[in-house]
């Protein structure tokens, strides 16, 4: 098993991907498709600060929340949970973090199929976010 993972882990770096690290600091959207259509992004951001993430949008309220990540899944995982009218809503995500580029893969909110996206795709029940680390 111990070689397993660190093969996972030399490919991944070969490749450019990094598991080991989390998607710490601002990340501005570049790319967002929902259920297979491309969206404007409307200025928007997503910050994580620790095991917190703050999500803000030109003329949308902030939403914020914690996440965890799974970095021995492949693909890895990313589960965000927010509390909207004290009640705890998760939303189980794939990642892939690549230098200054962040893929998040997730069910749409209508989503019939529900569960954890298995790859990076835009389909009708997912949303695909690409994002570019903010530079300071």
């Amino acid at each position: 098993m111990g070689s397993r993972i660190g093969l996972t882990l030399v490919v991944a770096l070969l490749l450019g991907a990094d598991p080991t690290k989390k998607p710490q600091g601002v990340w501005v959207y570049t790319e967002y498709t929902v259920g297979g259509e491309k969206i404007d992004p409307k200025q928007s951001q997503l910050e994580f600060k620790g095991d917190k993430f703050t999500y803000t949008a030109k003329g949308e309220d902030t939403v914020t929340g914690t996440y965890t990540i799974d970095r021995e899944k492949s693909p890895a995982t990313m589960d965000l949970t927010i509390e909207r009218e004290g009640e705890k809503i998760t939303l189980s995500a794939i990642y892939e973090l690549t230098g200054d580029v962040l893929k998040l893969c997730y069910p749409t909110r209508n989503s019939v199929s529900g569960g954890r996206p298995k790859k990076f795709e835009a389909t009708a029940h997912t949303v695909l976010a690409i994002f570019k680390r903010q530079k300071s």
